[in-house]
């Protein structure tokens, strides 16, 4: 049996991950999430399973966008329907939160 791996965001899967994230998360601005990626690559995640993307979750320091607030923050989270209750978001969130204690250490 196959299993999921994570994987940044980077410009072969990016359609893959904007797609997702538009389809689950329709709050999502692609063009703010775009210009946050560069700023905070390593909190664009994507789990891929069998060559798809299955989940994406991303963030970035909120005081980009509310200077007083200095915390690194989870804007979205997802897994596809057909993968969910599968222990996959824990993967996801987990290597998310690493990525935001890199980044708020900085």
């Amino acid at each position: 049996m196959p299993t999921p791996e994570i994987v940044l965001l980077n410009s072969e899967i990016e359609s893959d991950f904007y797609a997702l994230a538009a389809e689950y998360l329709p709050g999502s601005d692609p063009e703010k999430m775009k210009r946050f990626a560069e700023m905070f690559p390593e909190a664009f995640i994507a789990l891929a399973y069998e060559g798809e993307i299955i989940g994406v979750a991303f963030g970035w320091l909120r005081a980009c966008v509310a200077p007083e607030d200095k915390s690194f923050s989870l804007d979205g989270i997802a897994i596809r329907y057909d993968h969910q209750k599968k222990g996959y978001g824990k993967l996801l969130l987990a290597e998310f939160e690493k990525a935001a204690a890199k980044y708020s250490s900085v």
